[in-house]
């Protein structure tokens, strides 16, 4: 059983690699769609979602889109791949829905405002009007003969010609965040029924009562979500769940703002409750921030902490159902809506820290199909065979299948159950977009502070080694029972129950808590007591019958009366941050620990107690070794350093009596600094970027310099159709032959180069097909101009955002465009304090100079370089080699591969980077070759955000364009207008991240 199990480890099954999104937003083509996929196939990717987005060129879900989708089936199985099929439409936005199955709505009014007449009033209270709304495009989720519709279309039609497919190569039907419009309070058409079915009374009377504080709202605002939580779950979610396993297939998906209690009633009316109905229940992360020393990816509003703090709630909920319902795989979409400098170490970071939460089926968002036009900008990380490390990809999904196998192994532990706090958080939650006209009440401010306590407490457990997972009323009212003295839900058991802070609780919770006290079990309240039973104030304490329940004020109270007595986790510094997840099977445990922070190494002793032996898995070599460890009073005491945001993945077998110490030999080190002198190589063009333009309509006037997207802004606002011409100008030391224009949809122009029209003969193209090389002649010393012409078209306007994900958008879209040949771009750097390189717009074309004498290469002449360079140097070596080791201090870039004298050694991504070299090494001199390979993010940005480098690269379907400049903030229109000096949100200079090799040493063990 041992021996299968790191069998396992070594060869996971392909499930464990993971589902990913394959973003089809360009025109289909059948022999890019089959290339594509042979790629995907060889970087280990096994399950993609074929899911359409933003830029995608058919007439989905029409005869032309289902061909390809035929094609994409086809190729999927003759490489032995799974295919997620997406449902028809998502149900925020459901093309041809008739209006008696598009959810209802209440909208709020002053009493002098004008009512549309397509509204009805339904209530009044004091000076404001209530009105009933159709949104037309959103589905009642909530209205069984709407789901009837629903279902036929998005799922029974539109995939019946896959049918043969289902539950072989095609696995699931993906539904991607199923929710209602937030802005305003759902009401739908079967509500006042079923409201007065359920409580004997009119939910019309008690509208104003879900907007004010008024008496009763406590216990009218849980009646009223309650039931929308009663008919999401039947409609809805049982529905979807039983077609598609009806159908042979697993429901799959995620939902809305899962993050914090007041975003999941805003669009999703819960989450908990409802994880179960998919066979692998999901989840997203948007965003990343990492503290690292070098390279840090800063959050968006400057705050200063080691991981987004709502992160953790999200993983914690999902986990706690699936570990509860017996769930072998909790999918996890990641890495959308950050940076595509996104380099392997910030990938496994992310990763790494989700896994620490039991996240075991990661979901790369995305790889995107093309690069053309605004699509480049739409929610980066942008994975696929652009990207230069994408030849390396596999190495980072072998990873992630190992350590997912091994976090999967054996059952989960339970000791604590926290009762989830959102029934609470449903008495307190009023309509916040309603608050211009009905005013803030004290209900938000009690419901801001129960979020701020909920993510207090998550962070707090979480980081403190406390063993715990959130219970949800409805699955304890359900799925729970009292065996003993624990507390059964699902497959889970728990020796101890902690209410946080709770105003309300169910009665069928309060009965199973009290009977569970009086068998033994530990009850704790942190903070006060409920009040209010199935939303009723009670006339009572309702905490009277309880058995000696134990009663603190802080989370600092809380902590150290649910740290487990299984583990210890103890370290030399700081011990925040540090995370442990255990499994067991039989004598076997599993232990995952992950140090979050970025910051700094960890030397941490792992202590368990009863004796064990240990051994280290290792996801990267596929290999395990014996840990230092020592026997002591019948525990086990094992020293570890976690690297700064790395992880151990350790198993341990238990012994019946004490074995002698396996403390592993410490040695000193010689270290040896090599010089950052390099003779340089490229495997790509080197590539200067042509962002800034001048333009003229028709036979007008040039105008200034703009960047390309704010000339298309322009020209889209203006609505301007007719013949258009940017102008763009370098500058060069020299003559320079065999340059190469790489330009996007390349047929379409004219092209003049310093006053010569030259033929458009297309020569392949760079990086990504969207860009399409062209020749041009021999530059002149000093300025070159380029002027390109086309008939512009303004891009038609979007019908909606969410149907921008499937819809196609006829018109010109202008971008940047790029020069490529054999020199070197100067730029002058600019003084910045946000950790980023900051340089001039400006530049100048140089003589490539093959050498370079510094750790920093885009001052070197690559600032905007894509791809692979090679730096090469000699050193002498005498002596022995074993242990011989080449290391840095920080990678900047996404992988290093090392070569010694020909042989290849390995690669450096993350922490520790260090590279075994002993084997390479010859007495006296010898030649090293580090393969430095970096993302697109130099070359497609984005480059104007004072901040520098973030990870939350926020925009939205129709505006691809806004978080790339900053203004999805501000909503300025005019920006292009005000640029200097620099605003909050935009500067001229080019703001880039760091490439190349920081403090090269030598490093042997004595």
């Amino acid at each position: 059983m041992r021996d299968k199990a790191f069998e396992s480890f070594i060869n996971p099954d392909k499930i464990y690699h993971g589902t990913d999104f394959w973003m089809l937003n360009d025109k289909l083509e059948e022999d890019e769609i089959v290339r594509q996929l042979n790629e995907m196939k060889k970087q280990g990717v096994y399950t993609f979602i074929a899911r359409t987005y933003v830029g995608l060129k058919s007439d989905y879900p029409g005869p032309d889109f289902q061909s390809k989708l035929r094609v994409i089936v086809d190729t999927a199985r003759e490489l032995d791949m799974k295919v997620f099929l997406q449902a028809g439409y998502m149900p925020e936005d459901v093309t041809g829905l008739p209006s008696e199955f598009s959810l209802d709505y209440i909208k709020v009014y002053k009493k002098e405002d004008d009512i549309p007449q397509n509204e009805e009033i339904i209530a009044h209270y004091n000076e404001v009007v209530f009105t009933r709304w159709n949104s037309e495009i959103f589905l009642d989720m909530f209205d069984s003969e709407a789901m009837d519709f629903y279902v036929r279309q998005s799922y029974e039609d539109v995939w019946s010609d896959f049918k043969e497919d289902f539950g072989k190569t095609i696995l699931s039907i993906w539904v991607d965040e199923p929710s209602y419009k937030g802005e305003f309070l759902p009401f739908p058409r079967s509500i006042e029924e079923k409201f007065y079915e359920k409580y004997g009374y009119s939910v019309t009377e008690i509208i104003p009562s879900l907007y004010y504080d008024i008496e009763g709202y406590e216990t009218v605002r849980y009646h009223y979500r309650k039931l929308l939580q009663d008919l999401l779950e039947e409609n809805y979610f049982k529905r979807i769940r039983l077609w598609c396993n009806e159908h042979s297939l697993m429901a799959s998906g995620h939902l809305m703002l899962e993050d914090s209690l007041s975003s999941q009633i805003f669009r999703a009316g819960a989450t908990m409750p409802f994880y179960k109905y998919f066979d692998i229940p999901g989840m997203d992360v948007l965003f990343t921030q990492q503290n690292w020393k070098r390279c840090e990816i800063k959050n968006k509003d400057g705050r200063d902490y080691t991981y987004r703090e709502m992160v953790m709630n999200t993983p914690m909920q999902v986990s706690s159902v699936a570990r509860q319902m017996g769930s072998e795989h909790i999918l996890c979409e990641m890495y959308g809506v950050t940076t595509n400098n996104l380099t392997f170490r910030n990938q496994k970071y992310m990763f790494d820290f989700l896994a620490a939460h039991g996240i075991n089926h990661r979901s790369v968002h995305g790889i995107f199909y093309s690069l053309k036009g605004r699509g480049k900008r739409l929610y980066p990380a942008h994975v696929n065979y652009y990207q230069p490390y994408w030849d390396d990809v596999h190495i980072i999904s072998d990873y992630v299948a190992s350590v997912s196998r091994f976090i999967s192994l054996g059952k989960p532990d339970g000791e604590t159950v926290v009762i989830h706090p959102l029934d609470s958080a449903f008495c307190e939650y009023t309509c916040n977009n309603a608050s211009d006209i009905t005013g803030r009440q004290p209900s938000r401010d009690a419901l801001e502070k129960r979020d701020a306590a909920f993510l207090n407490l998550t962070n707090s457990l979480c980081l403190s080694g406390c063993i715990f997972d959130y219970g949800d009323e409805r699955s304890i009212e359900r799925d729970s029972s009292i065996e003993g003295n624990l507390f059964r839900i699902g497959k889970m058991y728990y020796d101890t129950v902690v209410l946080p802070d709770l105003i309300q609780i169910q009665k069928t919770t309060l009965d199973k808590i009290i009977e569970f006290s009086k068998n033994g079990g530990r009850v704790i309240v942190q903070g006060g007591t409920p009040h209010l039973l199935d939303g009723n104030k009670a006339d009572c304490d309702l905490f009277s019958e309880v058995a000696n329940p134990l009663y603190v004020e802080e989370i600092s109270q809380l902590i150290p009366l649910l740290k487990t007595d299984k583990y210890t986790v103890s370290c030399e510094e700081e011990e925040r941050n540090i995370m442990v997840r255990r499994r067991t099977d039989g004598d076997d445990s599993y232990y995952y620990l992950f140090n979050a922070d970025g910051q700094e190494e960890k030397h941490i002793t792992l202590t368990i107690d009863g004796l064990v032996m240990a051994e280290e898995w290792n996801p990267f070599t596929k290999c395990k070794k014996s840990v230092s460890y020592i026997h002591r009073n019948e525990k086990t005491e094992i020293r570890l350093i976690l690297e700064k945001g790395s992880n151990a993945l350790i198993h341990t077998v238990k012994i019946s009596e004490e074995k002698e110490d396996n403390k592993t030999q410490e040695h000193p080190l010689i270290t040896v600094p090599l010089r950052p002198e390099f003779e340089v190589s490229r495997n790509n063009p080197n590539v200067l970027l042509m962002e800034y333009c001048s333009f003229k309509k028709g036979n007008g006037e040039y105008s200034g310099e703009y960047p390309v997207t704010a000339v298309q802004q322009m020209l889209v606002n203006e609505d301007y159709n007719g013949e258009l011409t940017q102008r763009f100008t370098f500058f060069a030391e020299r003559e320079f032959e065999g340059l190469e224009l790489a330009i996007e949809d390349a047929l379409n122009h004219r092209v003049i180069f310093n006053g010569e029209e030259i033929p458009v003969k297309i020569n392949g193209y760079y990086m990504a097909k969207a860009f399409e090389r062209i020749s041009l002649p021999k530059s002149q010393k000093g300025t070159n101009v380029i002027e390109l012409k086309q008939n512009y078209i303004p891009l038609e306007k979007i019908r909606r955002k969410i149907s921008s994900l499937f819809e196609t958008r006829h018109g010109v879209e202008l971008e940047a465009v790029y020069l490529l040949g054999d020199f070197s771009v100067n730029m002058m750097q600019e003084p910045t304090r946000n950790g980023d390189l900051r340089y001039s717009r400006r530049n100048i074309l140089l003589s490539e100079e093959k050498k370079v004498v510094s750790g920093e290469l885009t001052k070197e002449g690559y600032p905007f370089y894509a791809g692979c360079l090679s730096l090469k140097k000699k050193f002498d070596w005498t002596g022995n080699t074993d242990g011989l080791s080449v290391c840095l201090e920080e990678l900047d870039g996404c992988i290093c591969h090392v070569n010694v004298n020909g042989i290849d050694c390995g690669s450096m991504y993350s922490y520790p980077l260090k590279v075994d070299i002993s084997k390479a090494v010859v007495q006296g001199e010898n030649i090293i070759t580090f393969k430095l390979i970096n993302t697109l993010r130099n070359l497609l940005g984005p480059w104007h955000r004072p901040e520098g480098e973030i990870g939350a690269i926020r925009s939205h379907y129709g505006d691809p364009d806004s978080g790339w400049m900053g203004i999805a903030y501000n909503n300025d229109t005019t920006w292009y207008d005000n640029r200097v000096p620099d605003t909050k949100f935009w500067t001229d200079s080019y703001m880039l991240t760091p490439l190349g090799l920081k403090d090269i040493r030598l490093e042997k063990k004595l």
